[in-house]
């Protein structure tokens, strides 16, 4: 190998290694997993706003209350039971917090998740349907980024919060709000959010 080579390889590896170092990086989270329950959240999250619930999927709501029930999950719920999240007109809004810590200032990370519009129904009365559609928001911080769907007739949506540490921790909370559209119904709306994983992450393009 000629000198002349080996001293541009070390020049390349020299200016690409600050890029290197400050690529984004994925936080991990606490998964979103646990048994279902209502007014709870899973291990590592703790309620944020009202009454946040874990659900199975599809199905009855809550083993205490058999009266309701949700429905309207498109595509695949194998990676475990997940968040449901209501939205009222009111104002009234459910979500989860958590703390992540040991950050570098100025560098970038993002956090992502997987939702999607759903039904919250009476299983009696007629099939009623009480909550149905919605969005969904991240906040870091505070600063709140929001997603939403034109749809209801939707299956899981790739929501990603890009952002620059200006801490060492940051807080991030996940829940719902009702976008300008409205509910698909006048008395409120209801979804659903689960884990994803980097690759699913990447190959949707972090959107």
């Amino acid at each position: 190998m000629k000198p002349e080579c080996g001293k541009m390889r070390t020049l390349i590896f020299i200016c690409l290694f600050p890029f290197l170092s400050n690529a984004q990086e994925e936080l991990i989270l606490p998964i979103i997993e646990g048994e279902p329950i209502t007014n709870g959240a899973p291990l590592g999250w703790t309620i944020g706003k009202n009454s946040p619930d874990i659900i199975e999927g599809n199905g009855q709501w809550s083993k205490d209350f058999n009266y309701y029930g949700v429905n309207g999950i498109e595509g695949d719920t194998s990676s475990g039971n997940m968040a449901f999240f209501c939205a009222l007109p009111s104002g009234y809004e459910e979500s989860w917090v958590t703390e992540v810590d040991n950050l570098k200032i100025g560098k970038e990370y993002s956090v992502s998740f997987r939702w999607q519009q759903c039904g919250y129904y009476s299983t009696g009365d007629a099939g009623k349907m009480y909550y149905q559609g919605g969005g969904f928001k991240i906040a870091i911080n505070g600063k709140e980024k929001t997603y939403s769907h034109n749809d209801f007739r939707d299956s899981w949506h790739i929501a990603t919060y890009t952002f620059i540490a200006e801490s060492t921790s940051v807080t991030v909370e996940i829940g719902s709000w009702i976008p300008e559209t409205g509910c698909e119904v006048e008395e409120g709306c209801a979804i659903v959010v689960d884990n994803i994983d980097c690759l699913e992450c990447r190959e949707a393009g972090m959107n």
